[in-house]
């Protein structure tokens, strides 16, 4: 038993190797981090897949328990890899928080007359956080002389700054007033994050309920459906 366990132990550790590059790779792409902040996600990974292929290797048992095992292992490294790592969650929470606030002060800062790399420099400067990065970069890459559409390009797909570029980029080429816009998008993005607020909320209360409603669904059932159908039954019966 000692040699398969070993077996299943080295087998879920290599099906989830690969997976647990990408997913550290798809992190350090969002935020730079030490070596020994993205290890212990991977191992971690690695521990719940192996976890997985043992208690079915023991639960099973037998040839069939190493085939079992080895299937049950597929089956949980494709499942981690579809979910989306916790830290790389908190990140995007709070780029998402941070935004309304930074286009606030953006729209503060072109109504006083500032350029848009100026404002961009001030506020990154002003306002540290996850999207601080991102806003001097574009000012940098604008202030070597890279265009509207090249500094802001890359985040063109991002969840957060995708509306801010598209904003940046009508304004560019129309000429329209881009501190409204972000007044705009600000206002926007705060009742989006309101009502998303209220969901989980609402979300948290029915699922506080249906344990309650588990534990009185079998006295309602024995009290009240089961005395009416044996009734029902003994008086068709006779």
């Amino acid at each position: 038993m000692t040699s398969l366990t070993l077996a299943l132990l080295a087998a879920a550790v290599a099906l989830l190797g690969g997976s647990g590059r990408a997913a550290a790779g798809r992190l350090a792409a969002l935020r730079p981090a030490s070596p020994e902040s993205r290890s212990p996600p991977v191992s971690a990974r690695q521990a719940a897949v192996a976890a997985v292929a043992l208690g079915v290797a023991v639960v099973v048992g037998g040839p069939a328990g190493i085939v079992a095992a080895a299937l049950s292992g597929v089956g949980a490294s494709r499942l981690l890899r579809r979910l989306e790592p916790a830290a790389s969650r908190r990140l995007r929470e709070l780029r998402a928080a941070r935004l309304p606030i930074t286009l606030d002060l953006l729209a503060v800062s072109l109504r006083a007359g500032s350029p848009l790399v100026v404002a961009l420099e001030v506020v990154s400067t002003a306002l540290p956080g996850p999207l601080a990065t991102d806003l001097a970069t574009v000012a940098r890459l604008q202030r070597l002389g890279a265009g509207v559409d090249a500094a802001w390009s890359r985040y063109l797909d991002d969840p957060a700054l995708g509306p801010v570029v598209r904003s940046v980029r009508r304004s560019a080429s129309s000429g329209s007033a881009l501190a409204a816009t972000f007044e705009r998008l600000a206002a926007e993005r705060r009742d989006a994050m309101a009502a998303a607020g209220e969901m989980r909320a609402r979300r948290a209360g029915v699922l506080a309920t249906m344990p309650l409603g588990l534990c009185f669904l079998p006295a309602f059932v024995s009290l009240s459906v089961v005395p009416f159908a044996l009734s029902l039954a003994g008086t068709v019966l006779r």
